[in-house]
């Protein structure tokens, strides 16, 4: 999992209202990743991401669509994945490319949004729309790798989703 310490406004906003020193989460390839679904094949090169981004879900060198400098902080589980999970994870990711932008869902951060938006925060959840923690979060909890159990990934800001207790920090690497 990728932490990003972003830098431009729309990251400052998403920091503050969730409060916290992250504002983007993706899921990182250290290695790249091939995966065969279906008839197609879909090559991951190193140092890549799955993420959940204003344009939709894409797959994109970790630092293509942010500001250079910015810090990115690793995150992988304590007791790993098995070869089998890896694979359904990375299948569960790339079918999730193309996926739109969930903008209602990250607007609901935001406490006098929530005011204006009669739906309580959490009961709105969509398969066709995704922001970026709920794709990676959700990615786990595809193969049984739930990192919150009180809490559906739905409703975990991307700063919060470091903090399970499951995770291990890594590494920082920063964009170019």
């Amino acid at each position: 999992m990728a932490q990003y310490r972003g830098k431009g406004i729309l990251s400052k906003i998403v920091k503050f209202f969730t409060d916290s020193e992250y504002s983007h989460t993706a899921a990182f390839f250290p290695d790249g990743a091939c995966f065969v679904i279906g008839d197609r094949t879909y090559v991951i090169p190193p140092r890549s991401v799955v993420e959940a981004w204003a344009g939709g879900c894409h797959i994109a060198d970790y630092s293509e669509y942010h500001h250079s400098g910015v810090q990115v902080d690793l995150f992988s589980l304590k007791d790993g994945l098995t070869v089998e999970q890896e694979v359904r994870l990375g299948e569960f990711l790339v079918k999730s490319v193309g996926k739109k932008y969930d903008y209602l869902n990250v607007l609901r951060y935001i406490p006098f949004v929530r005011l204006l938006i009669p739906t309580p925060m959490g009961t709105y959840y969509t398969r066709t729309h995704v922001y970026c923690s709920e794709l990676v979060l959700e990615a786990f909890a595809s193969v049984r790798a739930t990192l919150f159990e009180r809490r559906p990934f739905w409703k975990i800001p991307p700063g919060l989703a470091s903090t399970s207790p499951l995770l291990k920090f890594e590494d920082t690497l920063t964009t170019t």
